[in-house]
C-alpha cells in the first residue's frame, strides 16, 4: 500500500494502481481522479472534493470519514466504481443558476447523505441525478430546500429511500 499524505490542499489528485491509504484528510480543489483499478482507502478522516470523483476504470473508494462535494456554483460527476462509505455530502454555495450533481455509480453511505443548497432559490436549484443508481444508506438522507433529487424511476428512489433510518426532505424541495 501507498500512502496519500492527508493535511494537504490539492489541486487535483490522481491515485492509480494498487492500494491507496489517507493518513489524514484530503483537501483537493478540483477532481479526485482514478485510474488502474486503484483501492482508494480514505480511513476516518473527513474530505473535500471541490470537483469531480473521476473514475474510469471500476476503481474503488472506501471511507469512514465524511466526503464534502463543496463545489461552489459548478456542476460534479462522480463516475462509475465502488463506494462504501459513511457520510456524504453535496453542498452548493452562492449559486448563479441551477446546478447539478450526477451520480453515475451505486453509492453506500453508511452514516448520511445529504444535499444542500446554500443560498439557493427557485431559480438557483441544487439538482442531484441518480438515474437507475441507487443510494443505500444507514442514518439519514436529507435534501434541503432548492434542491431536487432525479432518478429514472420509483425502484431507484423507493430502494434508495427505504435503506435509510430517517428521510428528511424539505418543503421547498
Amino acid at each position: 500500500a501507498q500512502t496519500v499524505r492527508g493535511n494537504i490542499r490539492y489541486g487535483n489528485l490522481y491515485l492509480q494502481s494498487d492500494t491507496k491509504t489517507a493518513d489524514g484528510p484530503l483537501d483537493i480543489e478540483n477532481t479526485l481522479w482514478l485510474r488502474g483499478g486503484v483501492t482508494a482507502n480514505l480511513g476516518i478522516f473527513d474530505h473535500t472534493i471541490g470537483q469531480n470523483l473521476d473514475n474510469n476504470s471500476g476503481s474503488s473508494v472506501t471511507s469512514t470519514g465524511g466526503i464534502t462535494f463543496d463545489a461552489a456554483d459548478a456542476n460534479v460527476w462522480i463516475e462509475a466504481g465502488t463506494y462504501n462509505l459513511h457520510d456524504v455530502y453535496f453542498t452548493n454555495s452562492a449559486p448563479t443558476a441551477i446546478r447539478g450533481r450526477y451520480i453515475n455509480a451505486n453509492i453506500s453511505a453508511s452514516g448520511n447523505f445529504d444535499i444542500s443548497n446554500d443560498g439557493g432559490s427557485a431559480s438557483n436549484l441544487l439538482r442531484t441525478y441518480i438515474y437507475d443508481y441507487t443510494i443505500t444508506g444507514g442514518d439519514s438522507f436529507a435534501l434541503d430546500n432548492n434542491c431536487e433529487l432525479y432518478t429514472n424511476g420509483q425502484n431507484s428512489f423507493a430502494n434508495s429511500m427505504s435503506s435509510f433510518t430517517v428521510a428528511e426532505l424539505d418543503t421547498a424541495s
